[in-house]
């Protein structure tokens, strides 16, 4: 009979113990990124902004469409103040005034994140950026040979993107 009565208490006090205790939301990592809003052709771009960190510096860039923008032409400097998202507009560099595709690229200063995005600068018409000399389409390679102390060459067709690195992985599969 004690033991019962105690099994009964323990249970009540569990039951409002579990009670007590809010669970916590769980939350997903979330990364800054950004969508294209408005281009006035050949002048500047607005953007719209989600998720962007608080009290942080970006530099954006711009620079030919497939790039990511990495290595493009610095338009600006933004703090994000409050964060979270809010409206930028920035001016097109005269390199990519002509360009019917543009990449723009936000590159944290004081922090590791990035954000990048393209937009149609010019829908009727516009220049293209020259392809690199030897570029055909999908990157390809083939392997050539492959030792015992993983020591392997490859032969490439050469048209692997510039602004990519490329890791080969291999596994003993048996």
């Amino acid at each position: 009979m004690k033991k019962q009565k105690f099994l009964i208490l323990l249970s009540t006090l569990m039951l409002l113990f579990s009670l007590a205790v809010s669970p916590k939301v769980a939350q997903g990592s979330t990364y800054p990124t950004f969508s294209i809003t408005s281009v006035e052709k050949g002048v500047n771009v607005t953007i719209y902004t989600y998720n962007m960190p608080a009290g942080k510096q970006f530099k954006v860039l711009m620079g030919e469409f497939g790039t990511l923008g990495i290595g493009g032409i610095q338009v600006a400097t933004i703090d994000t103040g409050a964060g979270g998202s809010f409206y930028g507009t920035f001016l097109i560099p005269d390199a990519f005034k002509d360009r019917l595709r543009v990449a723009i690229r936000m590159e944290g200063i004081d922090t590791v994140y990035y954000a990048y995005n393209w937009f149609w600068n010019n829908t009727s018409g516009g220049t293209e950026p020259v392809t690199p000399p030897g570029y055909t389409g999908i990157p390809t390679f083939s392997i050539l040979s492959v030792d015992k102390v993983i020591l392997y060459n490859y032969a490439s067709k050469f048209n692997y993107s510039l602004y990519k690195q490329f890791i080969a992985v291999l596994k003993k599969h048996f």
